[in-house]
């Protein structure tokens, strides 16, 4: 499902090539802080990867993290709702 929700974004990226974008990488409240940063970071680079494969250009998106710092969940489908990344368009 992810996948396909990652391809319809690279479609609308590819439509509208003047934005640019943070890909933000996020985690649920397990881990310490410093686990959670790197994570993130990793989850967002792994989109950006899969984004340039679809045709994205690098140059549009920035991978980041917030880590567990907006993180909510207090239980299994909790956590699985903070483990995402999300777009932010950057000024």
């Amino acid at each position: 499902a992810a996948r396909q929700t990652l391809q319809r974004d690279a479609e609308c990226l590819q439509r509208e090539r003047t934005s640019r974008y943070v890909l933000i990488g996020r985690c649920d409240a397990r881990g310490t802080t410093e686990y959670n940063l790197a994570l993130g970071e990793r989850r967002a680079r792994v989109v950006l990867r899969y984004l340039m494969s679809l045709g994205v250009l690098p140059d549009r998106i920035v991978p980041s993290s917030e880590g567990s710092e907006f993180a909510t969940g207090n239980d299994e489908e909790g956590w699985r709702r903070d483990r995402r990344v999300d777009f932010r368009l950057r000024q």
